[in-house]
């Protein structure tokens, strides 16, 4: 669902990316801005729109913060509908 989705640009499938080598479906895990930010290459304000997009989206679920971070898990319920074809 997240290939054919016209609303999400490379920057936001690159996070998506970034958080599939470090979250799961069970346990909310914090992951930093700052630390998607250097690792990308891009602005914190670039991976924090990313962000609010894959949770609106229903991709990710945010948990409880840590600090300045939160902390994060994939939605096990994502996608709500099936892909076509």
């Amino acid at each position: 669902m997240l290939a054919i989705d016209k609303h999400l640009d490379g920057v936001d499938l690159r996070v998506f990316l970034y958080l599939s080598s470090r979250l799961n479906f069970r346990t909310p895990l914090e992951v930093s801005q700052r630390e998607m930010a250097e690792a990308l290459e891009r602005r914190q304000e670039h991976i924090s729109r990313s962000m609010r997009k894959l949770r609106e989206k229903g991709v990710i679920i945010e948990g409880e913060k840590v600090g300045r971070s939160s902390e994060w898990r994939f939605n096990p319920n994502y996608p709500k509908r099936k892909i076509p074809g």
